[in-house]
């Protein structure tokens, strides 16, 4: 199978444009797939496809191709956001030259023709040149575009075409050059808007070095070799200096350090890492030298996944996207109609005059401008790139939004469905008791009311080793605790780790350990499996008051023993729950596969209006459905590892995956992610939706909003045609900048 290959096409400034270049390419020979990317810019194409072929194509629409390596350090070297900047991009760029040059044969007719009221004969010639050389590649585009009968559509082409020539017929010479030249630089100022939000997001995505200082063995002697990032496998060592960027996924091997992680969770100060420490790709290491171990390649990496997400995120489209496009489609074709109703009815029925009669402006030159201002690129726009620079913002605090649907449904959402272990506790619970069926612990209720219990018998032992061996490949949290106390007990090596584990879904989970199968859930997932054991039931029932899990354990279905575990809630769950109230969400819940007196105990605790428990998977598919039906548009937030059917079930599913636990998965299965553990990011995201939905709605009122003013002054005898352009070009501009906004923070935001 032909595999896929990236190009950056620099210069783009209009959706039509877009459209016409993808046709052209996808009738190159050897050409099977093509894509563009208008908010990133990006091409893609088969690897087979002819590189020369493409370049050319793009060179004759007026633009440049360029790898994505060549981008990626321009974006660094010389971001595009000065005069000059501006200047040498309407140079380098093909069609804006033209338009350049056009500026200096349009000027005498300018100043003499429009500003001083002379007519002077060489001004004919000096606005036919300026029209010529500014309107080539608007001419050549809408003749190119004539000729596929099969895809033929109306495009802002043939409207600048059209009106140009039918201003020239009429005797309007420099405004046929003006008309020209203010769009040509209005189009070259659109693309050069677009391309610093481009760069905005190459940025982003750039940030990871290429190369890593690998640490080799030899012996008794360790060397250290400079490879590329691709080169690096599972459980290889690298250095990381002090001040440099983390290069890959991995586990801090020896050292520690804080690290500022900004760039990926959005977390505002260092994180302190030491052994066992997960780190990120595109994160500063700090004061000191650390040595990592690598725990992922690098094509799986967080900061890869996250660009894959990006990309996705770019070629979706919202709802309401959809929609302006549809209405875009329609729109072009009704102004045309409008333009020929307004030349011909004030003529044929009221006697109007048809062409231009001393200071009274004719109704053929009114229809040429309207034409001028039926170009729909304001209009489509507007939500693109307000929904890209609202992503790009959640990107800098640790976000990852798959698509602008998710923006629009957040503006919208009426519930929330909260998970318990690890979104609304903590998620790092510790053991705090360990019961065994010949246990001699004689501080067995001590570690219950708070005391450290140092050593467990042997017995007890046995039973953390067990559930260690099986648990040990898990990322729940409760696992993680069992696994943690296996090594604390100095037990983790007791037992060699469990074959063929499987999950047991809403019980718990079973291994084989030298050909006996052990099992560890809950109380209500083992009796699921077994007979109902006595044994110990009285505590089980004490410790679920206390708000703690016990975990049982199951030899070959013979019972064992049981682990209790302790989770607390989080200091900032109440807060983000009263916040999500008073933001005028109807309905929050916990789901939780949890005993319901635990899930209750958090839930009054937090201020939840419900919470549930003993929830299977598919239980909590039923109760999100039912709140959708009931309240309407419902988020579901859990940790991402256990609650994929139920995130996917929501019409937005948020996964939080603290400190780089379960992030892969999570950004998977969710919609949203959240890589680091503050709750107050989910109420932000939701007022990150509103904004978003408010900016998009702004700038359709805007952008219509112009041009249904110049269509009244030109109606109204008032309007020109050069003011037509920089009207569509204003309005284009102002939305695209308007947009641009919601990249950058919100006073009252407080994510980062």
């Amino acid at each position: 199978m032909d595999k896929n290959k990236a190009y950056q096409i620099t210069g783009l400034d209009c959706m039509d444009c877009v459209v016409d270049l993808e046709k052209s390419i996808q009738k190159l020979e050897h050409v099977n797939h093509c894509e563009i990317q208008f908010a990133s810019g990006k091409l893609i194409v088969n690897e087979s496809a002819d590189e020369k072929a493409i370049a050319k194509t793009v060179k004759s629409h007026g633009y440049r191709l360029q790898t994505n390596d060549v981008m990626n350090q321009q974006a660094h070297a010389t971001p595009p956001n000065s005069f000059w900047q501006f200047m040498k991009y309407l140079w380098e760029n093909p069609k804006s030259r033209l338009a350049l040059i056009g500026v200096i044969f349009i000027l005498p007719g300018l100043l003499l023709e429009e500003i001083l009221q002379l007519e002077i004969q060489f001004v004919f010639i000096s606005s036919m040149i300026a029209m010529l050389l500014a309107g080539f590649p608007v001419y050549r585009n809408a003749l190119r575009s004539l000729m596929d009968i099969r895809n033929l559509s109306v495009n802002i082409d043939h409207l600048m075409s059209i009106a140009s020539i039918g201003a020239l017929a009429i005797g309007a010479y420099t405004e046929a050059g003006m008309v020209m030249v203010l769009f040509g630089i209005g189009e070259a100022l659109e693309g050069f808007t677009g391309e610093r939000s481009r760069d905005a997001i190459r940025n982003l995505l750039s940030s990871q070095p290429k190369m890593a200082t690998k640490q080799i063995a030899e012996g008794n002697e360790i060397t250290y070799q400079t490879v590329s990032v691709e080169e690096l496998q599972v459980r290889d060592l690298i250095l990381v200096k002090p001040a440099e960027v983390i290069p890959i996924d991995g586990v801090v091997y020896a050292g520690k350090s804080y690290v500022n992680q900004a760039a990926i969770t959005g977390e505002s100060k260092a994180i302190r890492k030491d052994q066992g420490s997960t780190l990120f790709a595109g994160s500063i290491n700090g004061e000191s030298a650390l040595t990592v171990q690598v725990e992922k390649p690098y094509q799986d990496s967080t900061i890869a996944q996250m660009a894959r997400l990006i990309e996705e995120a770019q070629t979706s489209q919202a709802p309401f996207e959809r929609y302006i496009n549809r209405f875009a489609a329609r729109y072009t074709p009704a102004v045309i109609i409008a333009s020929l109703l307004i030349i011909f009815v004030p003529t044929l029925v009221f006697g109007q005059p048809f062409l231009n009669q001393g200071e009274q402006t004719g109704w053929l030159y009114r229809g040429f401008a309207i034409l001028v201002i039926a170009c729909p690129c304001a209009l489509v726009i507007s939500t693109p790139v307000s929904m890209m620079s609202a992503m790009m913002r959640a990107f800098r605090d640790g976000i990852v939004i798959r698509g602008g649907r998710y923006l629009e449904a957040l503006a919208n959402v009426k519930a929330i469905a909260f998970d318990k272990t690890g979104t609304l506790t903590q998620g790092e619970p510790s053991v705090v008791q360990v019961r065994s069926l010949d246990c001699t612990c004689t501080r067995r209720q001590e570690g219950l009311s708070g005391q450290s219990v140092k050593e467990w018998c042997a017995e007890c032992r046995s039973v953390i080793a067990l559930a260690s061996a099986v648990e040990l490949q898990s990322e729940h949290p409760l696992a993680r605790a069992i696994v943690d106390e296996s090594v604390r007990s100095g037990v983790s090596m007791l037992v060699q780790p469990a074959e063929e584990v499987q999950a047991e879904v809403g019980q718990g989970v079973k291994g084989r350990i030298a050909g006996h199968w052990v099992f560890i859930g809950s109380h209500r997932g083992y009796h699921q499996r077994n007979q109902a054991q006595e044994i110990h039931c009285d505590e089980f029932r004490e410790d679920v008051l206390q708000g703690y899990n016990p975990l049982l354990i199951a030899k070959d279905d013979q019972y064992l023993g049981s682990i209790t575990v302790s989770d607390t809630i989080r200091e900032s769950a109440a807060e983000t729950v009263s916040e999500l109230h008073q933001m005028g969400i109807e309905h929050i819940a916990i789901l939780s596969g949890d005993d319901p007196l635990i899930a209750k105990n958090v839930g009054q605790a937090v201020h939840v209006d419900e919470a549930f428990g003993e929830l299977f998977p598919a239980d909590k598919v039923a109760k999100i459905r039912k709140m959708q039906e009931q309240f309407g548009l419902t988020i579901m937030a859990g940790d991402g590892i256990n609650d994929g059917p139920a995130l996917a079930s929501a019409d937005v599913g948020i996964a939080i995956a603290p400190r780089g636990k379960g992030t892969a998965q999570a950004m998977e299965t969710a919609d949203i992610t959240i890589l680091d553990d503050n709750l107050h990011k989910i109420p932000e995201l939701i007022n990150l939706g509103k904004r978003t939905m408010r900016m998009v709605k702004s700038n359709l009122w805007i952008a219509m909003g112009m041009k249904l003013f110049f269509l009244l002054m030109v109606i109204m005898g008032w309007g020109t045609m050069w003011m037509a352009v920089i009207a569509d070009v204003g309005a284009t501009l102002i939305v695209t900048l308007n947009g641009m906004r919601l990249s950058k923070p919100d006073k009252k935001m407080k994510m980062a």
